[in-house]
């Protein structure tokens, strides 16, 4: 059971972006998921651009399913393909999300990787 400080911290924390528009920038559906997470998949998780050009991660609940090929913005692998995959891939380190550096990138020229552990 969680503690009223823990929901009240969240709360706090999500309150200031409930009723805000944005556009989905990219999502993913979970089918397998970490142990506490599992009862849930699948799940889809989206990154969400809003209205200001913040950022955030949620989970799409209440949605009609389709065909992903036919969602417009679809995205195309192969450019992903020929930049050898992405110069990051999330992991979950100590039940929180973390990032392993794909190690076929010699330089990544930018980086802002909004505060996540990159691990060695």
């Amino acid at each position: 059971m969680k503690s009223p400080v823990t929901i009240w911290r969240k709360q706090k924390r999500d309150t200031p972006i409930l009723g805000r528009k944005g556009k989905i920038v990219t999502w993913t559906k979970i089918m397998v998921a970490p142990p506490k997470f599992q009862a849930f998949t699948p799940y889809v998780v989206v990154l969400v651009e809003l209205e200001n050009k913040e950022k955030v991660y949620g989970q799409l609940v209440d949605f009609e399913e389709k065909d992903p090929v036919s969602l417009p913005g679809h995205a195309d692998y192969q450019l992903v393909k020929q930049m050898k995959g992405f110069a990051y891939y999330v992991v979950e380190h100590e039940g929180k999300p973390a990032l392993v550096k794909n190690k076929l990138y010699k330089e990544i020229k930018k980086e802002d990787l909004g505060g996540l552990l990159v691990m060695k």
